[in-house]
């Protein structure tokens, strides 16, 4: 991914900060840390400058664990990014290396939803489909076990996708469809079926 103009220096680590953009919340630090230990760090963070710190674009793993191997100075690729662009680049490089949990990328929806971002934006800014950012923002309209349900993976974001006129039209009739998906299983088309039988 080309990140527009960039140039090479070094910086103290505790002059640089995690990014606001970040989704991921859970950060799997072991692997990464024996590689460093053994290897040396292998790639530079990319960072933007913001005021006197620079704030993480790509890198925060890495970061986390030269703090706590206690380096006193990085290598990091300075790149010219506004708020728009940054939020893209932490978006699309972290999903790059390790896709986002349902949860992770729901909540992170919410939170530029949150800050007036309407789902169309967020879809364009980021470069996502509409349907599945609406189907994410959805998850939050649902009762906590359906939630929790959704982060465990016992229902898809395609079965909201395939919920999304009745949730529309009748929340509590999307929430009962939903606990029909959990109790008996159903297929993303057989969910489909259901909710134009209902419609017609």
């Amino acid at each position: 991914m080309n990140l527009g103009g960039e140039n090479k220096t070094e910086a103290n680590v505790e002059a640089i900060k995690a990014s606001p953009y970040q989704p991921r919340y859970m950060f799997n630090l072991d692997d990464l840390e024996s590689e460093i230990k053994k290897d040396g760090l292998l790639s530079d963070l990319v960072v933007r400058r913001k005021g006197d710190f620079y704030e993480i674009i790509d890198g925060e793993r890495r970061w986390r664990i030269l703090k706590k191997l206690g380096w006193k100075n990085v290598p990091v690729r300075v790149v010219d990014a506004d708020d728009e662009k940054a939020r893209l680049l932490v978006y699309k490089l972290n999903k790059i290396r390790e896709n986002y949990s349902i949860e992770e990328e729901a909540r992170y929806f919410k939170k530029l939803a949150d800050e007036g971002m309407t789902p169309l934006e967020i879809s364009k800014q980021l470069n996502v489909d509409f349907h599945w950012v609406l189907a994410h923002l959805n998850i939050f309209k649902f009762p906590d076990d359906i939630q929790k349900a959704m982060w465990a993976r016992q229902i898809s974001v395609s079965h909201i996708v395939a919920l999304e006129n009745v949730i529309d039209r009748n929340i509590k009739e999307a929430v009962l469809t939903a606990k029909e998906i959990l109790e008996r299983k159903l297929t993303v088309p057989e969910t489909r079926k259901i909710t134009q039988k209902r419609e017609e």
